[in-house]
């Protein structure tokens, strides 16, 4: 598991007397377990590695103007039509 740290000058945590550094990328690696741990009882949050999503590369729907994923609206129910 990936962990965000709550503070950007925070350069390792230690649990249960092990010690987990940061590397160059600012994102703490650890098992699960422990990260679940910081993250409800030290502070920072679950990095979300899913990308970036971009305008171009979604759907607009016709009726509501949500942007989604695919041709129906998940939020209504009309038709999408690719942005960009």
């Amino acid at each position: 598991m990936r962990v965000v740290p709550q503070a950007s000058n925070c350069r390792e945590i230690e649990v249960a007397g092990r010690v987990y550094r940061r590397p160059k990328g600012g994102l703490f690696d650890m098992p699960d377990s422990v990260g679940r741990y910081v993250v409800k009882n030290q502070g920072g949050q679950e990095a979300a590695l899913s990308g970036i999503a971009r305008t171009g590369e979604g759907y607009r729907c016709q009726d509501c103007g949500f942007g989604c994923w695919f041709i129906t609206c998940s939020r209504c129910g009309g038709s999408a039509v690719r942005e960009g």
